[in-house]
Order: C-alpha cells, then sequence, then structure tokens
C-alpha cells in the first residue's frame, strides 16, 4: 500500500550537464575574450582625454627638467597647464578652472596640485606652481603632440603629472571642467597608497 511516487525533475545527466556549463562557459568567454578579441580602440575607452603613450617621463627628458620643480609627494598628482607666451586673460580662465576641479575633489584636494608652464614668468592665480621655461613649454608641446599621436605640436593644453615624474594624459584647454575631473578621480582612486 506504501507506493512510491515517480521521481520528478531532471535527470541526473542533464543536471551535470547544466552544472558543468554554468562554470565552464564562463571561463570559455573570458578566454575568448582576452586571447581572440582585438585589443579595444582608444574609442572604447571610458577615459576623456587621450593618453600619451608611451608616458613621457620629465627625468629622463633634459628639456623637461624644470617640471621636476612642482612638489609632488607619493599618491600625489598635478594638474598641468602649458601655453605659448604669457599668462593672458585664457590662461588665467584655465588655471582657474583648474583650481575650481582641485577645490571640488574634497578628500582628494591635498593629493592634487596645479602648475603652470609657460614661456615667460607671468602673474598666475594663487596656488598655481609656475614653470617659467619657454624650452620647457615647447618640448611638452611636443611630447604632447607626439604621445597622442597628433602631426603637429599641441601648443597648449592640460597634462596630468603623476608623482614619479610621468606626463601620461592630455586634455585640449577647451575640454570641459566635469571630463577633467572624472578622468583625474579615476586615476586618484587607483594610485591611492594605502
Amino acid at each position: 500500500m506504501n507506493e512510491t511516487s515517480p521521481r520528478r525533475g531532471l535527470p541526473a545527466r542533464v543536471t551535470l550537464l547544466l552544472v558543468v556549463t554554468a562554470f565552464v562557459v564562463p571561463i570559455l568567454v573570458a578566454w575568448w575574450m582576452a586571447r581572440v578579441q582585438p585589443p579595444a580602440s582608444g574609442s572604447h575607452l571610458v577615459n576623456r582625454g587621450t593618453f600619451i603613450r608611451p608616458p613621457i617621463d620629465i627625468r629622463a627628458d633634459s628639456a623637461l627638467g624644470p617640471l621636476t620643480a612642482i612638489p609632488l609627494e607619493p599618491s600625489e598628482w598635478a594638474l598641468v597647464y602649458y601655453a605659448p607666451g604669457d599668462c593672458g586673460q585664457g590662461c588665467r580662465g584655465a588655471i582657474e578652472m583648474l583650481q575650481t576641479i582641485r577645490s571640488v575633489l574634497g578628500q582628494s584636494t591635498t593629493r592634487v596640485r596645479v602648475a603652470a608652464v609657460l614661456d615667460s614668468a607671468a602673474d598666475v592665480p594663487a596656488a598655481t606652481h609656475l614653470v617659467a621655461d619657454a624650452a620647457a613649454r615647447a618640448r611638452l608641446a611636443a611630447a604632447a603632440g607626439a604621445g597622442t599621436g597628433a602631426d603637429t605640436p599641441l601648443d597648449s593644453g592640460v597634462v596630468f603629472l603623476d608623482w614619479r615624474g610621468q606626463v601620461m594624459m592630455y586634455f585640449t584647454d577647451t575640454s570641459t571642467p566635469a571630463d577633467i575631473k572624472k578622468d583625474l578621480k579615476r586615476l586618484l582612486r587607483a594610485s591611492q597608497i594605502k
């Protein structure tokens, strides 16, 4: 009188196949993404600025040696504005924009410096480290152009300089503050020394 009910559910082989598939398929997809798929071009990256490839080491380039005077401790970054000539209206506006970006970073404010590389000594906004060296400015323009793939020097713009002396990202001087801030926050998060 004690009848056993028929077994319900999937057969053991089907269950085993589903479990193996759940673990093997992600591994195969990851392998394909890493090995087979062509690398993403710059248009697929999330950064707003242009990476300078390879990064420019200011200590290895004698023309950029004056930039070593920008005081940076480990895990600190500098927003470096550069332009030919003196610091006119456009220069002041760009530096003030960089100062504003720095001030809205919250706790990371202390890890960011603002600097300007100009052809001659100029009156720049307060809290800006000035490097007055025409050769350094011209070399930075040429290096940024070459590092971003431009055919000519990029006469003015903003670059990110890390504490190791590497110039690694370029923005035009007309870039939006939001774009610069997003990339800077991402770099600050990634380079935080704990």
